[in-house]
């Protein structure tokens, strides 16, 4: 019996979760060539020693590095992803790395109650987050006025 075609974009769902679970282990692998691009989006934050940052999406914590070299540790750094395999990735990167001031959560960005006021909110290649409304508000919403947002997707192949 042959498999039925599923559309487009279950298919592009299954993928993006294979990525986000079963794949997780690899993603820094497939990613490094973003390096620079990383890089580049947090140099758009005006972030100094002390700052709060929401990393939104943070997946394995490869932005982590960028962002304690800005806010030292004085600062913090929150991880929202709603991926355990990617978060478990990303808690032995913090582990290894000894930052006590960075805090990992497990939460869908759009339901969850983030427990802080942020100085500065990071969504680094995150485009499905970024077509949410209600993840971006809830975002905005503890971020404190006069914070700043740095945020960019891939669409089509090219990151914007």
């Amino acid at each position: 019996m042959p498999r039925p075609v599923l559309p487009r974009s279950v298919r592009t769902a299954l993928a993006a979760q294979r990525a986000y679970s079963s794949d997780a282990t690899v993603y820094d692998a497939r990613t490094r060539t973003f390096e620079t691009y990383r890089r580049s989006l947090v140099d758009l934050l005006p972030l100094t020693s002390g700052d709060v940052v929401l990393d939104v999406g943070c997946g394995t914590g490869l932005c982590f590095e960028l962002l304690q070299e800005r806010v030292g540790r004085a600062g913090t750094v929150i991880g929202v992803d709603a991926s355990p395999d990617m978060l478990t990735v990303a808690a032995k990167r913090v582990a290894n790395e000894g930052w006590d001031n960075v805090v990992l959560i497990e939460a869908a960005v759009e339901d969850t109650d983030l427990p802080v006021v942020a100085d500065h909110a990071l969504f680094c290649a995150v485009h499905d987050l970024l077509q949410s409304p209600d993840a971006i508000d809830n975002v905005l919403e503890h971020v404190r006025p006069g914070g700043s947002v740095a945020a960019s997707g891939r669409r089509s192949g090219r990151l914007r």
